[in-house]
């Protein structure tokens, strides 16, 4: 009876390891845990997210998140790119580097993950909205 139970959680194990873990740098895994009421700090502007959104794009599956900027509103749009059938989601995130987007008023340009920081979850840690209270704490 333990051995079996030994092989059910060596299988598990193994299925767990092999196929349901997203391979992504640390900048990356960063954006993929973005709320809304996060702010993010994007090519040197602070931007609070509003909403968060499952999109399906023709370059694959990804996030959309809608931020408020100091001049309105802008998207940062995450793709993981799809690699054809039989590529799971961990599988594509190894081999594939995210895809970036932010667009604003002056139209859509691709950026890198190291261009982008997140302050997770101010709301909840006591820090205001950048564009109702200028002054950073």
């Amino acid at each position: 009876m333990s051995h079996n139970l030994w092989q059910d959680l060596h299988q598990f194990l193994w299925s767990w390891w092999s196929h349901d873990q997203i391979r992504t740098s640390p900048a990356e895994g960063r954006l993929l845990r973005v709320e809304p009421g996060d702010i993010l700090t994007v090519r040197g502007l602070d931007v609070t997210v509003l909403e968060r959104a499952v999109i399906e794009s023709p370059a694959g599956p990804g996030l959309q998140f809608t931020c408020r900027t100091a001049t309105g509103t802008g998207e940062l749009q995450l793709t993981i790119p799809d690699q054809g059938p039989g590529q799971g989601l961990g599988q594509r995130l190894g081999q594939v580097p995210l895809q970036l987007v932010w667009q604003e008023s002056d139209g859509p340009s691709p950026i890198h993950a190291c261009e982008i920081e997140v302050w997770p979850r101010a709301k909840r840690i006591g820090l205001q909205d950048p564009f109702l209270n200028p002054k950073r704490p």
